[in-house]
């Protein structure tokens, strides 16, 4: 894919990257507004580690692991649930311990909804780690002071003990003369134990009182008077980067499994078929009318027409079908400008509606209950899409040659009069056709009128139109009956071109019916319409019954690519007033249309037409 394809990507996909933008800037703020306003206080403990005199890497690895210690104490279950009872709360509020770095300083920060019992959490915290951390000092001291004690107090005894001996020795030294110096051996023996069990007491005693005071209140807790700040700018903006991202993301997925196309390139990529048009988009006033002012929409009209009759020069093409992929691709309003183009041109037309599908909600629909109307004509509209085209154009035309006309009273009531009996008599010849539809295509494979009663003509000189007439449920057994085939041989001595408007090719196969039965197609693709999927099934369908593909014309396009060359074909170089010879056709050529003064120009005011 090309880099200004994934451009394209996104402008085509702009509303699912707005709206999963939108939805995640929507659903952060309602949670950051219903989110209650936290208070912060925080609690400062001070460490100092017993009987650290130098900073080496000793005293860190101890210091390290005692504030670990202490950190874990206050994570713990047990202490949390202290904390709990203490306050008479059935869950403490969310908490964090950290080290403030480079100092012997330990802090505990509580975030509640409440000022006072975030602090008061706090406090509480401090005071019972402070608690816990002496009970468990004491608690192990109280044992070793336990054993000391009961050491002193047996050297005590055995001191008592040689004291007594020594004395009843002096006594009678004449007779334990070396028992004496025993004694005094072993009571010095004794002394020396006793001290230093008793300074061990000591140490103990004094080691116990600095241990159980390593951690105190620094700071204690305050009530903080404003609550934290809740970033509702910063969430806002983070919210819409991430849905842009995300939105971006959804885009690009939806567009991978129905690929859409950006270029022609691609048009060309997949169908395999030449451009050889190129419909700009015709605002809302010439979207039915090209020929009413829309100077671009009447030159790509030309242009295609010029490549059509060049593709004539080659191989014959008398009949020619106009179809696209899926609906409202256009190529109703192709087929009936590109026919009133040819008509200008001195060609005779046939433009048939040949879409028989039957509309839904009319009397053709068997599945849709209409509700009873009174008996007017056309009270089931049927579909008259190519003859709103073609009189839309006519009308332009006749416009255009002719002056403003200002009616009096009288003659307004002559007109209002006449109007009201020629609709008189539509509704009259509506009424003997039955189901109230004009006669058209499908009555007359249904033999219930003549070619002469089917084709109407149009204000446009060299054009007559076809209408589909009432919808067929077997639209595609009329179509492959040898009644359409033999349809077609009787009408082509009699016209230049006949150009059928066909249903799309996803929706029926009565586009592929008729493509075989003529010479070329002419495929229409709307790219705001379908995709490279829908493309690539109507290839299939179209090439599986042998269609002879004429080219394809791209509606829509902007007008930076209106005058793009196609990479599959090369312009002849052929001059817009080339029609093609009659040696082209079979047997001899109906004969051309020839005005009264040939330097006359057409309605349109621009071609002239020429006279072999």
């Amino acid at each position: 894919m090309e880099a200004s394809s994934y451009f394209k990507v996104v402008r085509n996909r702009i509303g699912i990257i707005f709206l999963t933008m939108l939805v995640t800037v929507v659903v952060v703020a309602v949670g950051t507004l219903q989110t209650p306003r936290l208070y912060e206080a925080s609690t400062k403990l001070r460490i100092m580690p017993y009987g650290v005199n130098s900073p080496d890497y000793g005293a860190f690895v101890y210091f390290d692991r005692l504030v670990n210690t202490y950190t874990n104490i206050l994570n713990s279950e047990t202490l949390t649930n202290e904390a709990e009872q203490q306050l008479g709360l059935e869950e403490l509020p969310d908490y964090t311990v950290a080290l403030i770095p480079q100092t012997e300083i330990m802090q505990i920060t509580v975030q509640a909804d409440s000022a006072e019992r975030a602090a008061l959490v706090a406090n509480t915290l401090a005071q019972l780690l402070i608690e816990h951390n002496s009970t468990s000092y004491i608690s192990d001291d109280n044992e070793l002071r336990t054993l000391l004690r009961g050491r002193l107090e047996e050297l005590r005894v055995q001191i008592g003990n040689l004291i007594s001996e020594r004395n009843a020795v002096i006594q009678n030294r004449w007779l334990f003369s070396e028992r004496l110096a025993d004694i005094e051996q072993e009571l010095a023996s004794l002394g020396q134990a006793y001290n230093n069990v008793l300074n061990t007491y000591n140490q103990a005693v004094v080691s116990q009182s600095v241990m159980a005071s390593a951690i105190s209140i620094m700071e204690p807790a305050t009530a903080p008077k404003e609550p934290l700040p809740s970033y509702t700018s910063r969430n806002l903006i983070l919210a819409g980067i991430a849905g842009l991202t995300g939105g971006m993301l959804l885009a690009f997925m939806v567009e991978s499994r129905n690929p859409q196309f950006y270029s022609n390139r691609q048009i060309e990529a997949i169908t395999r078929i030449p451009i050889i048009g190129r419909i700009p988009h015709l605002g809302r006033r010439f979207r039915r009318n090209v020929f009413e002012g829309d100077r671009l929409g009447m030159e790509a009209f030309r242009r295609l027409r010029t490549h059509v009759l060049t593709r004539a020069k080659n191989e014959p093409l008398r009949s020619l079908v106009v179809t696209s992929a899926a609906k409202g691709e256009g190529k109703t309003t192709i087929a009936a400008n590109l026919a009133a183009a040819m008509a200008y041109s001195g060609l005779r037309v046939l433009l048939v509606d040949a879409n028989l599908t039957p509309v839904k909600g009319t009397a053709d629909s068997r599945t849709v209950k209409m509700p009873k109307l009174p008996p007017v004509a056309n009270r089931h509209k049927p579909r008259p899409t190519a003859e709103r085209v073609v009189r839309s154009v006519a009308s332009a035309t006749q416009k255009s040659s002719q002056a403003v006309k200002v009616y009096n009273r009288t003659e307004l009531e002559n007109l209002e009069q006449q109007h009201r009996s020629t609709v008189g008599q539509r509704q009259s010849t509506a009424r003997n056709n039955g189901n109230g539809h004009q006669p058209g295509l499908t009555q007359l494979l249904q033999d219930r009128v003549t070619v002469r009663e089917a084709i109407q003509d149009t204000e446009i000189p060299n054009l007559r139109m076809m209408l589909s007439g009432e919808g067929a449920v077997n639209s595609a057994e009329l179509l492959s009956s040898g009644d359409f085939h033999d349809l077609i041989k009787r009408l082509l001595p009699d016209y230049d071109l006949i150009v059928f408007d066909t249903p799309a090719v996803m929706t029926t196969a009565d586009a592929q019916i008729i493509a075989r039965q003529t010479d070329g197609v002419l495929w229409v693709i709307n790219p705001a319409v379908s995709g490279q999927k829908a493309a690539a099934y109507t290839r299939d369908q179209l090439q599986d019954v042998g269609a002879n593909m004429v080219g394809i014309v791209v509606n829509n396009v902007g007008s930076k690519d209106l005058f793009e060359v196609s990479n599959l074909i090369e312009t002849l170089p052929v001059t817009p007033r080339y029609y093609p010879s009659p040696s082209l056709y079979e047997g001899n050529p109906p004969p051309r249309y020839q005005p009264a003064n040939p330097q006359a120009v057409t309605p349109n005011g621009t071609d002239k037409h020429l006279v072999d």
